[in-house]
């Protein structure tokens, strides 16, 4: 047990932490005081929806533009599809899906997978349901499945047993499959933090999935 038998204080000359943005909560506060003085904190989205501060001070931005000057990223072009007053949600719905399907039939999205974003269990229940009626059988993800099951889908995903998948607050922090082209995204969230994560998805450049 660590708290019992910690490791020396000096073992590491210097401590790398991905995803500091989560660094103000208590338990990583505790390994940062640990290691005081040690550690260099790395993150691509610094801005809490709590608005709490990051430790430490700031050594180096790498800006947004220069990543995609440089191709680090590759830009991601959004559809607005124009919804006339009146339209249902079930109608919106629709729209939505028959949009993302057209994008996927392209040529140069031949290779693409694609994530449908959901706000509630329930709402990707209806989401699977519809893609279903229009000739895709995918999956859905969420947090309340055990972890092999989440396993098997995601593994079904990397290898193409499925095109795409229905996720629920899933797949947005850290998940890297340049496949990913195209996001339908159904329910908006409630920050700009998790948006902007999921954009980063479809943002990964790699030779194999060239297209936009």
């Amino acid at each position: 047990c660590y708290e019992d038998n910690p490791p020396p204080g000096d073992l590491c000359d210097l401590v790398f932490i991905d995803e500091a943005h989560h660094a103000p909560a208590t338990t990583w506060m505790a390994m940062l005081a640990y290691y005081t003085g040690r550690s260099l904190l790395l993150t691509s989205t610094p801005h809490r929806r709590d608005r709490k501060r990051l430790p430490g001070k700031l050594i180096y931005y790498y800006p947004l533009r220069q990543a995609l000057d440089k191709r680090l990223y590759q830009p991601v072009d959004p559809v607005i599809i124009h919804i006339p007053d009146g339209t249902t949600r079930s109608d919106i719905d629709v729209l939505i899906a028959k949009k993302t399907l057209d994008i996927l039939a392209q040529p140069h999205h031949a290779s693409s997978q694609f994530m449908i974003r959901a706000g509630t269990k329930a709402r990707a229940r209806e989401l699977e349901t519809l893609y279903a009626s229009m000739g895709h059988e995918i999956p859905i993800l969420h947090s309340g499945l055990g972890i092999a099951r989440q396993r098997r889908i995601i593994d079904g995903l990397r290898n193409g047993a499925h095109r795409g998948l229905v996720m629920v607050g899933m797949l947005v922090e850290g998940f890297d499959l340049p496949s990913l082209r195209v996001a339908a995204y159904h329910d908006k969230h409630k920050s700009v933090e998790p948006t902007a994560q999921l954009i980063g998805r479809l943002a990964r450049v790699d030779e194999a999935y060239p297209q936009r």
